[in-house]
Parts: C-alpha cells; sequence; structure tokens
C-alpha cells in the first residue's frame, strides 16, 4: 500500500515536472517568434526610413552640386545607404541566429532530461522488475517448503520400554518405530542399543549405534518398525540392586536414517532412560539427545 501511494507521487511529480517545462518552452517559442515578427516589421520600417533619408541626402546635398558631380553623389548616397541596412540586416540576422541557438541548445537540454528521466524509469522498472521477481521466488520457495513439510514423511518414536529385565537374562528393549507422515520414508534404517550406565555419569559419552539393527527398507505412511536392542551382558543380581537402588540406570540410544519423498537426507535421534523412578518397563526421555530433521 505504500509503495503504491509513494509511486502515485512519484508520477504525479514527474508529469508535473514535464508539463510545467512544455509550458515554458511553448512561451519561449512564442516570444521568439514575436520577436522574430517585430524585426521583420522594423526592418521593413528601416528600409523606407533608409529610402526617405537617402533621398533627403540627395536633395539636401548632392542636387547643389554641379551636373558632373551629381551623378557620383547619388550613386555614393545610395551605396552608404545600403551598406548601412545590409550591416543593421546583418546584426538583425544575427540577433536571430543567437535565439535559435538559445532554442536549440533548450531544445538539447530537454532531450537530455528526457533521456535521464527515461533511463531513470528504466532503472526503477528494472528494480522494481527484479523485487517482483524476489517476492515470486520467495513466494515459490515458501510455497515449495510448505508442501514438502505438509506431505513429507516423518519418522519417529512412538514407544520405547523395556521389554525384560531379569536375573539371568539378558536386558532388552523394544523400540516401535512409526512414520507419521503422508509419503513414505525410503532407505530407513534404525541403529538402536541399550546400557546399564551409573547413575551421575555423562550422559554425552552414550555413543549413538552406528550399525543399524535391521536392514534398509522403505517405510510406508501409518506403517510401524519394531527394534530390539539387547544388553551386551547378562544381568546380575548385583547389577539389578543397583538399578532398584537408583545407582544405576538403563539408557536406550539410537538413530533414524531415512529419505523423505523429495530425496532429502533425514535424521531422529532419541536418548530414553529407566531407572527407579520409573514404574516398572516404563522409560522417560532424557534432558538432551532427543533431536530430528
Amino acid at each position: 500500500m505504500t509503495d503504491d501511494k509513494h509511486d502515485g507521487i512519484g508520477g504525479y511529480f514527474r508529469m508535473s515536472v514535464v508539463a510545467l517545462g512544455a509550458l515554458f518552452w511553448v512561451w519561449f517559442l512564442w516570444q521568439l517568434s514575436a520577436d522574430q515578427t517585430r524585426g521583420e516589421i522594423e526592418n521593413q520600417y528601416a528600409t523606407r526610413d533608409y529610402a526617405e533619408r537617402t533621398e533627403e541626402s540627395i536633395s539636401n546635398f548632392c542636387m547643389t552640386l554641379p551636373d558632373a558631380d551629381k551623378t557620383d553623389c547619388i550613386e555614393k548616397a545610395i551605396e552608404s545607404r545600403r551598406k548601412e541596412q545590409r550591416n543593421e540586416r546583418d546584426l538583425n540576422a544575427q540577433e536571430t541566429m543567437a535565439r535559435w541557438t538559445w532554442v536549440m541548445g533548450g531544445i538539447a537540454g530537454i532531450g537530455l532530461i528526457v533521456s535521464l528521466i527515461g533511463i531513470g524509469l528504466i532503472y526503477v522498472t528494472f528494480k522494481e522488475t527484479r523485487r517482483a521477481a524476489d517476492t515470486g521466488r520467495e513466494a515459490n520457495e515458501i510455497a515449495r517448503s510448505s508442501s514438502e513439510r505438509q506431505l513429507r514423511a516423518y519418522v519417529g518414536v512412538e514407544r520405547i520400554f523395556v521389554k525384560t529385565k531379569a536375573v539371568g537374562q539378558v536386558t532388552v528393549g523394544e523400540v516401535v518405530v512409526k512414520n507419521f507422515g503422508q509419503t513414505p520414508a525410503y532407505n530407513y534404517h534404525l541403529a538402536s542399543h541399550l546400557v546399564i550406565w551409573e547413575t551421575g555419569g555423562d550422559e554425552h559419552l552414550l555413543n549413538v549405534p552406528s550399525q543399524p539393527n535391521m536392514r534398509t527398507s522403505d517405510l510406508q505412511p501409518s506403517a510401524s518398525s519394531l527394534a530390539y536392542p539387547r544388553a551386551p551382558n547378562i544381568l546380575t543380581q548385583e547389577i539389578l540392586d543397583r538399578l532398584n537402588a537408583g545407582t544405576s540406570v538403563i539408557y536406550l540410544v539410537g538413530r533414524i536414517d531415512y529419505e523423505d519423498t523429495f530425496g532429502n537426507p533425514r535424521v531422529t535421534r532419541f536418548r530414553v532412560r529407566n531407572d527407579n523412578q520409573c514404574k516398572g518397563s516404563e522409560t522417560h526421555l532424557c534432558d538432551e539427545g532427543n533431536c530430528s530433521t
């Protein structure tokens, strides 16, 4: 709205400048034409005046001379007046040429101004066109990104719990992964593991496994996939006591890799814990280690 208002004001200003310039030059040309007309009238009067003055000079001076000198005197008087008339006409012609030189210079100046205005308008048009193109590209990018967000696959953890936690057995977890998006997830694979960690240990040292628990496959929309990460050793009574006392914690850590339907690689990381604050096999998210792209 503001840009349109500024463009309208700028257009009115340019039109006003052009109109005032045109009016000025119409007035100037009218004055020049009037001066030229006055000059022609003055030349006519001057011609008649020269004739009268020549006749007067001949009557007052030449006619008083002897007959032998009259002819020569009359010719000199006529030639003298003609010379004066030519000089005055030359002067008038020079003045007229000077006026027309100003006119031509003014026209050239107007042409230069018009050219500069044209260049400015071309620049403004180019700038506005580029801005419109950039706006269009941004709008297309926003629309494309929005469409991708709506249609892409979203693969994440639906639930995680400790499946087996008994003395003499290997502790096993269960990870249920689901595609919550509207399109398939391609080249999907999950890498996860279960580890028993001492309380107070640095969770950042828990390495995300690099080897997947399953072969690469495609995960359709609303489809689920299961993984069963296992502890490396059999659960002993001592370890179970530490778990119950809260001095040790069971962590389930993993990484989900896939590609969406637009060919973009996606990653989801998760980290949950099962400690003495959880009921049975339940887990809860850790403060860090959970993210997705």
